[in-house]
């Protein structure tokens, strides 16, 4: 488990981790027994667990960093202070800054980044320490430092960003280090026999894929590691780490102590993986469940991706619980990258930059210009018209005032202008609660000048209830 601090082993590049050769039998009393039961083939030697499918694309090079520098850095552990007020810890190619009173972000760069102090009146100076000369390029923002000001508190450690060069990892190669993940899975203590159980109600295949997927979801597309490897995620108080931004607590955090994979360690793509799978393994009981992941592993158009399929959304709960309200297309672009990354592992070529265009879902409610098809009763509009609250805060923001000239207010209102008019819905709607009785009102008007306006008024002020619509136009609370 973990790490091989001595390096990679060429043999887990093709079929797995290193075995030593052994003739003696395994113990009857193991945990191997299950994976011999298993099994495919009438061979006792476990190694051919490894060889049931081939490596994703065997052609490729070793990675700079991933394969060899990554190695020589994993070991680097421990608190240093460099001097008075600059505090940093190592884990291995991760580094955490002890924040000090009065520290800001643009502070700490300046700290990391002070030149070094010599006679030279030239203003290139070297720095005081180089090994910080990549933040110069940084800000703030998910591909950067991506914290808080508000978790900016004395004696708190907060992640440093890691070099963009040491991220990013090709598509190719992240595939063969997802293969390597899961072989190294299956024959994990604690793990390997729910993995099997996983490979049995799919493929190793569909497990890759689902593992791309993912990733490439977490990421944004492409490249591959353009985000930080930390998320501060505002809705557990907790960051999340790795290509899957793994929450590091509860389930994540179990998981990877079981690996004995930090915060560091879990960066690299292959350690990324394997948490991945033992995350899902740790959030379900039946993780089988998951795969394959849509539409039976079929390619589909992106067109006819249906956001609201079960197989999409049940994934969604067990890996994004916040997916329903803070993220209402988390299932959409999922489905959209699992099916381009279907034709990826058929060695097609797939262009990843291209961004998924999400769809405008309406709120369905009571009209009296016609019932909307049945494919838009069947979206509940989660995201938008789903909390209440949300709603009022776009429209009256936090003092309680219009804020009408926000150009968030005017494609929030101009989107949903558009969206009632092309399902042919009025531009008022009283949703029904599951006593009949009309709810919030939200209405579309227009100003003098042409502009969408969004009119919302309350059943009760001040009142703090959600809703979403069911397939009946109906609220359920």
């Amino acid at each position: 488990m973990g790490d091989r601090e001595g390096g990679p082993d060429k043999r887990s590049r093709l079929c797995g981790p290193a075995e030593k050769k052994d003739s003696r039998p395994p113990d009857k009393k193991s945990w191997f027994d299950f994976l011999f039961t298993s099994k495919r083939s009438e061979s006792s030697d476990a190694t051919d667990l490894y060889k049931d499918s081939a490596i994703p694309f065997p052609d490729q090079k070793d990675d700079d960093f991933w394969d060899k520098e990554y190695y020589r850095l994993a070991g680097r552990d421990g608190e240093v202070k460099l001097e008075e007020g600059i505090e940093i810890k190592k884990d291995g190619i991760l580094t955490y800054y002890k924040v000090q009173p009065g520290d800001t972000v643009s502070g700490i760069k300046k700290k990391l980044l002070q030149p070094l102090k010599t006679n030279d009146s030239s203003k290139n100076k070297p720095l005081k320490y180089p090994q910080f000369k990549y933040l110069e390029g940084e800000g703030v923002g998910q591909g950067s430092f991506n914290v808080p000001p508000k978790l900016l508190r004395a004696g708190i450690y907060f992640p440093l960003p890691v070099p963009r060069e040491h991220r990013e990892v090709s598509d190719e190669k992240f595939a063969n280090y997802c293969h390597e993940a899961l072989q190294e899975m299956k024959v994990d203590k604690e793990y390997g026999p729910k993995i099997m159980q996983m490979i049995a109600a799919s493929s190793e295949k569909e497990i890759i894929t689902t593992m791309i997927a993912v990733a490439k979801l977490e990421c944004g597309g492409e490249p591959l590691g353009r985000f930080s490897f930390h998320r501060w995620e505002n809705h557990t108080n907790a960051f999340s780490y790795s290509y899957y931004h793994i929450l590091y607590k509860d389930a994540g955090y179990k998981a990877c102590q079981k690996l004995k994979l930090t915060p560091g360690k879990l960066l690299h793509p292959k350690n990324a993986g394997k948490a991945f799978l033992a995350f899902l393994i740790e959030k379900t009981q039946n993780p089988e469940t998951l795969f394959p992941l849509y539409s039976q592993g079929r390619e589909k158009k992106p067109e006819d991706i249906d956001r609201n399929d079960p197989s999409l959304t049940h994934f969604a709960d067990i890996y994004n619980g916040n997916w329903r309200k803070g993220n209402p297309y988390y299932t959409l672009k999922l489905g959209i990258y699992y099916q381009k990354t279907l034709a990826f592992m058929n060695h097609e070529k797939v262009d990843y930059t291209e961004s998924p265009k999400m769809p405008f879902v309406p709120c369905i409610g009571k009209s009296s210009k016609g019932k909307p098809n049945e494919g838009t009763l069947k979206s509940d509009f989660v995201g938008i018209l789903q909390d209440v609250n949300y709603i009022y805060s776009m429209i009256f923001g936090k003092d309680n005032r219009p804020i009408r000239r926000s150009p968030q207010y005017t494609n929030f209102a101009t989107s949903l202008v558009g969206a009632f008019k092309k399902f042919n819905l009025d531009l008022a709607i009283k949703p029904e609660d599951e006593n009949g009785t009309g709810g919030d009102l939200i209405r579309i008007a227009v100003n003098s000048e042409g502009a969408p306006l969004v009119e919302f008024q309350r059943q009760t002020p001040g009142q703090k209830k959600k809703f979403s619509i069911d397939e009946k136009g109906k609220v359920v609370a």
